[in-house]
């Protein structure tokens, strides 16, 4: 029996603000059609239905940029850091950039369990007229229904 090594590669990317409004779902759907034009040698899940190894840290809420995004990837053959962020950066969208990738060596924690806190920084466009009510309408909090 041949023993198959796999790779993981880890990346650092980017969400602006041009592409905020796209859902995680179509965020893995765009990697996954970048790494097949690409013809990146990804590994692919067994089974009836083969998917590829991708792996996300923390899905993206819509309507929010990014300056940290983490991902990480299984690859049958280990090919050039700088040469993956240059091929996948060509053909992400204006808007999603990969800053940084490394090869994960051994047995590494899983990536979302390597995340133990995220900040979001929320800027208002509007003035808040008035003040806003320190007591609660109703004596639970709740309304009643």
């Amino acid at each position: 029996m041949e023993v198959h090594t796999l790779y993981k590669i880890r990346i650092k990317y980017i969400k602006e603000a041009s592409i905020k409004y796209i859902s995680h779902l179509d965020t893995i759907r765009l990697i996954d059609r970048c790494i097949r034009r690409n013809r990146i040698p990804i590994s692919f899940s067994k089974g009836f239905n083969p998917r590829p190894n991708i792996n996300f840290a923390l899905p993206t809420a819509v309507g929010v940029t990014s300056s940290y995004e983490f991902a990480e990837f299984e690859l049958e053959k280990k090919i050039n850091k700088n040469i993956f962020i240059k091929v996948m950066n060509e053909s992400l969208p204006r808007g999603m950039k990969i800053i940084e990738a490394h090869y994960i060596e051994g047995k590494a924690k899983s990536l979302m369990s390597s995340v133990c806190k995220a900040s979001y920084k929320i800027i208002l466009k509007y003035k808040i007229v008035g003040t806003l009510r320190s007591n609660p309408p109703y004596p639970t909090g709740i309304p009643p229904y």
